[in-house]
């Protein structure tokens, strides 16, 4: 069994773990899945990592639609999102810049139904100079009217 821990801005995790061998991987979702207490989405709000939601094998778009209003903060990123072995020693794939990778990201920016406040992307690793992918990033957010920039793209 594996767990990918996911950090949220609250200090509590989000943890998906891994279940079975190589063939026939499940994931599921064992902490704050189906939140659905109104006092408690007053208090708490969450910061969704699509890319690692999709390396765990759930739908980003699915999830974020689902979090709604509590998750205004999306933390995405692009790349392979598939689960390997190096993944627990912290040696993800390289990623990519927004739109070059698997992710959808406007099903993504569609499910939060106008809920996001901010996208924040990240690159973890990269096999390219990653400031020329953060702007082609913002390039692609803009450009696809899936974001708003101070600067045209």
């Amino acid at each position: 069994m594996r767990r990918i821990i996911l950090p949220n801005p609250t200090g509590y995790n989000l943890v998906f773990t891994i279940i079975g061998g190589s063939s026939g991987t499940k994931w599921r979702a064992v902490l704050f899945t189906r939140f659905s207490s109104n006092l408690l989405s007053l208090i708490f709000f969450f910061e969704i990592d699509t890319y690692w939601v999709k390396v765990a094998g759930h739908n980003p778009a699915k999830i974020v639609a689902e979090f709604g209003k509590r998750a205004p903060l999306l933390h995405i990123k692009d790349g392979p999102a598939k689960w390997n072995d190096s993944l627990p020693q912290d040696n993800p794939d390289p990623m990519v810049a927004i739109g070059k990778g698997v992710q959808n990201f406007p099903a993504i920016v569609r499910a939060a139904n106008g809920n996001t406040e901010w996208m924040i992307v990240e690159m973890d690793k990269t096999a390219t100079d990653v400031f020329a992918a953060i702007q082609d990033s913002y390039n692609y957010l803009v450009k696809n009217n899936l974001a708003k920039g101070k600067k045209p793209a």
